[in-house]
């Protein structure tokens, strides 16, 4: 690997910071078969998200510790080992969710797809360079964090979901707004190419994106929930969000802008409240500065 550049200064807005959070989430299993508004289709797709999540922290956490030895500038150093905890944390969480769809709710196909969505990522270390494989991680930041923000600053697209279902989300949500400008720090400091972050960034929706929407099929399929009435409802669930929708378009092509940094569009204030909300719910509780990724 080459020497890198040192990267001088945190991108983290004033008030924010990456902390590693413990987190007491009581409602991982036993969750009812449509804990999404007693709703098959928003519980499933959500499901089939949180399906990739587990392999997919693995893959990030694995990009970002193969550079943080050759990173001399100490603040992006430290955000890095914060990013690496926490995306540890949130795979283990949602292993615990996922496991309780096959444990609990009967989707033992869910097994097999997990398999393959290892042998996606494994492709992806066999046969890409390292650099690649943090572009890669990079684009997926990027997705889930406008995610995030679509989701938590409107929430009437949980609408009807029971506070303790939300708990995993919001949490998940909120930490990934945190650290969204971390992987293009260290991204910056390594390599910077911009054609290969926007390759990267269509190959991995392409190989992911088709496949939760196959397993969200499945979900939807070993119910019997496939019908006209199901997409009747999302229609009325949805009513008057496409401008939400719309907005998650922009915020996607804004990856594509030369010079683009997450932190261009500061949505901190939703880390704010949600970190604030968590700590006295004591949902979280902030733990000592990580040190195991040094």
């Amino acid at each position: 690997m080459s020497e890198l550049v040192s990267n001088a200064n945190s991108s983290l807005p004033e008030g924010v910071e990456i902390v590693t959070r413990q987190v007491k989430l009581n409602h991982l299993k036993n969750k009812p078969r449509y804990w999404h508004h007693d709703d098959p289709f928003m519980s499933h797709l959500i499901n089939a998200a949180s399906i990739f999540l587990p392999e997919g922290e693995r893959f990030f956490i694995r990009s970002f510790l193969y550079f943080i030895n050759e990173v001399d500038d100490e603040t992006l150093r430290n955000e890095i080992k914060e990013f690496v905890t926490q995306e540890g944390i949130h795979g283990d969480e949602h292993s615990k969710f996922n496991q309780d769809l096959i444990d609990n709710l009967g989707y033992d196909f869910l097994e097999t797809s997990e398999l393959r969505i290892k042998q996606i990522f494994a492709f992806y270390n066999r046969f890409t360079s390292k650099k690649f494989q943090l572009a890669i991680t990079l684009s997926a930041e990027h997705f889930t964090a406008i995610i995030a923000e679509m989701v938590l600053r409107n929430p009437q697209l949980m609408e009807g979901v029971e506070p303790k279902y939300l708990e995993l989300w919001h949490w998940h949500l909120m930490e990934e707004l945190e650290h969204k400008g971390v992987a293009m720090d260290l991204y910056n400091a390594v390599d910077g190419s911009y054609w290969k972050r926007c390759v990267a960034i269509v190959l991995i929706l392409s190989s992911i994106v088709p496949y939760i929407g196959f397993v969200f099929y499945k979900l939807l399929k070993q119910d019997g929930m496939i019908s006209k009435e199901l997409w009747r409802k999302q229609k009325l669930y949805h009513k008057g969000n496409s401008p939400v929708f719309r907005q998650l378009w922009v915020d996607f092509k804004s990856f594509f802008k030369r010079g683009f940094h997450p932190w261009q569009h500061d949505n901190s204030d939703l880390i704010v409240e949600l970190n604030t909300q968590f700590y006295k719910q004591g949902i979280i509780k902030r733990l000592p500065k990580s040190t195991s990724a040094a």
